[in-house]
C-alpha cells in the first residue's frame, strides 16, 4: 500500500496508483500570450515572444542558462521563464497555452500523453550520470536503520517525492533486481527536502533523492543503498523539453529556434556543470554544495529511452501504453 505520510492511503501501486501532487505551487502563475506575437529585441530587432518553465532540479536548469546568456536572444526569441515546482504544474501551464515549452521527466510525459494531452518531444534533454560519484539519484539512508543495500530493503518504509512517476518505477526496478518483490514495501510521499528528517525521525527507512537535494542529505549524515537509475537501460533520458503537438505543427520554425538555443546551453553546461549547478541550489532555495551530483545534458532525443519508459510503466503501472516512439519527438 503507497500512502503519504503520516499514513494516508492514496491507493494500491502496481494496479491503480493515483497520481498527487506534494508541494503547492511556488508562485502564482498569469496567463502569458501566443507566442505568434513579437517584441522589440533592441539592435537585434523583433524577436517571437515564448514563456517556458523551469524547475527546481539541476536537470531542469538548462533553460535559465540560455536566458542568462542570450542563447534564446541569438535565435531570435524573447523569452518569460515561469517557476514551477512540479512536473504535473508544468504539464497544465503547457496544456492551458500558459507556456510553450517545458521539461519534466520523460515518464511524466508520456502519462500526459497517455491521458489524452497530446504532447511531442523536442531536443534537449539530461542523462544521469552512474558512478557513485557522479549519480544525481540515489537511494539513501542512515546509520541507524543498519540497511546496506537495496537487497536489506524487503519490508521497508520507502520515501519518494511523488507516486506513480519514474522515482516509483525505478525504485520497484532496483528491488526486483536486488531480489526483493516490490510489493513488499511500503512506498511514501515526502517532499526532497524534507527526506533526511523523515528518515532521522525513522518515519521512513530509506528514500530516493535527487539533487541538489542529494549533497544536502550527504552532507547531513546519510548514506547511500543504491542508484535506482542505474537499473534503467543506458540509453534512457531521465528528462525532455516537451511541446503541445498542435503548437510544434503551427510552429515548427519556433521549436527549431528553441531547440538551437537549448543546444547553445547544452553545450555550455556541459563545460561549466558548477555554474549550472549553483543555479540549480537558488533555484531549489538550498545552500550550494562543491560535491552535488549533476547529469548529462544532451541535444536530442531518442525513440530507444521513450520506449525503455514505456516499458518500465507498463511493467509496474499496468499502463497498457503503445507508442510510435519516432513520430513523438519534433524539431531535430
Amino acid at each position: 500500500m503507497a500512502t503519504t505520510l503520516p499514513g494516508r492511503s492514496v491507493g494500491k501501486r502496481r494496479t491503480a496508483v493515483v497520481p498527487i501532487l506534494v508541494v503547492s505551487m511556488l508562485l502564482a502563475l498569469s496567463a502569458c500570450g501566443s507566442s505568434s506575437g513579437s517584441t522589440n529585441a533592441g539592435s537585434g530587432g523583433s524577436a517571437t515572444d515564448i514563456a517556458i518553465a523551469y524547475s527546481q532540479p539541476i536537470d531542469y536548469q538548462v533553460a535559465k542558462i540560455a536566458v542568462d546568456r542570450g542563447y534564446f536572444r541569438k535565435n531570435g526569441l524573447n523569452v518569460t521563464l515561469k517557476s514551477a515546482t512540479t512536473g504535473a504544474q508544468i504539464l497544465a501551464l503547457v496544456a492551458s497555452d500558459q507556456i510553450q515549452f517545458g521539461q519534466m521527466n520523460q515518464q511524466i510525459i508520456l502519462n500526459a500523453y497517455k491521458k489524452g494531452t497530446d504532447v511531442r518531444f523536442c531536443p534537449m534533454g539530461s542523462q544521469l550520470q552512474r558512478t557513485p560519484d557522479t549519480a544525481s539519484i540515489a537511494a539513501i539512508t542512515v546509520a541507524s536503520t543498519g540497511i546496506k543495500s537495496a537487497a536489506d530493503l524487503k519490508d521497508k518504509t520507502i520515501a519518494v517525492n511523488a507516486l506513480a512517476t519514474a522515482y516509483t518505477d525505478v525504485t520497484q526496478e532496483m528491488l526486483d533486481r536486488n531480489g526483493v518483490d516490490p510489493n513488499s514495501v511500503k512506498i511514501v510521499v515526502v517532499p526532497f527536502n524534507l527526506m533526511l528528517q523523515a528518515l532521522k525521525q525513522g518515519r521512513v527507512q530509506a528514500a530516493v533523492v535527487q539533487s541538489p537535494y542529494l549533497g544536502q542529505a550527504l552532507d547531513g549524515g546519510a548514506t547511500v543503498v543504491d542508484y535506482p537509475t542505474n537499473y534503467l537501460a543506458e540509453d534512457t533520458l531521465w528528462t525532455s523539453c516537451f511541446v503541445l503537438a498542435s503548437y510544434a505543427k503551427a510552429h515548427p520554425d519556433i521549436v527549431k529556434k528553441y531547440a538551437a538555443a537549448m543546444k547553445d546551453a547544452v553545450a555550455y553546461a556541459n563545460k561549466n556543470p558548477v555554474d549550472a549547478a549553483k543555479l540549480a541550489a537558488t533555484a531549489a532555495s538550498v545552500p550550494f554544495v562543491k560535491n552535488n551530483r549533476y547529469p548529462v545534458w544532451v541535444d536530442h532525443v531518442e525513440a530507444s529511452s521513450l520506449q525503455n519508459w514505456v516499458d518500465l510503466m507498463n511493467k509496474y503501472q499496468n499502463a497498457g501504453l503503445k507508442i510510435d516512439a519516432a513520430s513523438m519527438i519534433v524539431g531535430q
